[in-house]
């Protein structure tokens, strides 16, 4: 009983140890936000491709075909679709269709060679190594794009949103 007791109390020291144990990183920050996106932007219209396919058996034969296509999706007002971009690079999603942006937390406009670029940094691989998509500033819209290299931008599917704050 006695050894149950101390395995169990060192147990719980161990966990007591690991509560309070901080990580020694200084925290990540991008920078500041590029001025043109800093504010809350509202989902209004996503394109994105919709995988789809079919199979036909003739005899033993077995094919499949593609049937993927393009998919046109409007969001209403009523249920706020929105990214959050702060002055200091921090990044908010909120709502059910920006899942994908939930474990970014910063972000930095840049520009390059191949144009304007959005770095999106994901919080939990504590790397802090970007991944990009393209922005694109039409009045007060802004459209991400998929990440593209040369000639594969025009791949047809992109988020476009408006400026809600």
């Amino acid at each position: 009983m006695k050894k149950h007791l101390a395995h169990y109390i060192g147990f719980l020291s161990l966990i007591g140890l690991v509560i309070n144990c901080k990580d020694s990183r200084p925290e990540f920050s991008p920078g500041a936000g590029d001025r043109r996106i800093v504010g809350t932007w509202q989902l209004v219209e996503r394109r994105f491709i919709k995988d789809s396919s079919y199979s036909i058996t003739v005899d033993t034969i077995k094919t499949t075909r593609d049937t993927s296509f393009y998919s046109l999706k409007r969001y209403s007002p009523a249920q706020p679709q929105t990214l959050s971009f702060g002055a200091d690079g921090n990044l908010v999603a909120a709502g059910t269709e920006m899942t994908y942006y939930n474990s970014i937390r910063h972000f930095r406009v840049d520009s390059s060679f191949y144009g304007l670029s959005l770095s999106l940094y994901i919080s939990t691989n504590g790397a802090n190594v970007p991944f990009r998509q393209g922005v694109a500033f039409r009045q007060d819209t802004l459209v991400l794009l998929p990440q593209c290299y040369q000639d594969s931008c025009n791949q047809g599917y992109y988020l476009k949103l408006v400026r809600a704050r």
